[in-house]
């Protein structure tokens, strides 16, 4: 946020005047240390004439991610991600893993998973794409998976842990103490839902 109000040449305090809002505010949300609301996205693209798009990109790398969908089994939709007015971001700690990746966040809602994410957890994540080592047994990956439904295709998210059995065939399987949600989903699995990792965890947080 701030460099791109620099590359503007618009001050503090006259960015607090374009949108009638406190300089020590829009200080602590340019630093982190406040919480970037929809709300506050709107009202700064506006103020600087800039896309919403284009704020959230430039807040990816600097202790804040943006929360991108919610993790919820069963919870088939037409589109798995939030809209863009609809996401925002938060303050997460440092990774040194992970700092020069892209991250984003999911909210964790499902009871397929609530023994590692229990309710109201935040799910941090990088894009299979952004991950050297590809795929890897014992890590928990956010997966989308595809169904079609009354000629629509309908799309749910959720984490899986990838595992390998005696005979080597890879399994994405559940961790939940909720007797409906124990099926184990094979790798190479075909069947009528398509299933694909998106993403890879590599943290997760729980919001109060």
């Amino acid at each position: 946020m701030r460099r791109l109000r620099e590359q503007r040449k618009i001050g503090l305090r006259e960015l607090a005047r374009r949108i009638d809002a406190d300089p020590n505010t829009l200080s602590r949300l340019e630093t982190g240390k406040r919480r970037m609301s929809v709300e506050w996205l709107t009202k700064l693209s506006g103020a600087l004439e800039i896309p919403v798009s284009e704020l959230l990109d430039d807040v990816k790398f600097e202790g804040q991610v943006v929360v991108m969908a919610r993790a919820c089994c069963d919870d088939w939709r037409e589109t798995c991600w939030f809209p863009t007015e609809e996401r925002y971001t938060v303050q997460v700690p440092p990774d040194s893993r992970h700092q020069d990746r892209e991250r984003f966040a999911i909210e964790g809602c499902c009871p397929a998973m609530n023994l590692r994410y229990p309710e109201g957890s935040l799910i941090i994540c990088v894009p299979i794409e952004k991950i050297d080592s590809g795929l890897m047994i014992g890590k928990r990956y956010l997966i989308e998976s595809w169904r079609k439904k009354k000629r629509r295709k309908e799309c749910e998210l959720t984490i899986k842990k990838l595992t390998a059995d005696d005979e080597g065939m890879l399994w994405f399987v559940t961790e939940s103490s909720h007797p409906a949600y124990q099926k184990s989903i094979p790798f190479t699995d075909k069947g009528d839902i398509a299933i694909k990792p998106v993403a890879q965890v590599v943290a997760s947080m729980q919001l109060e």
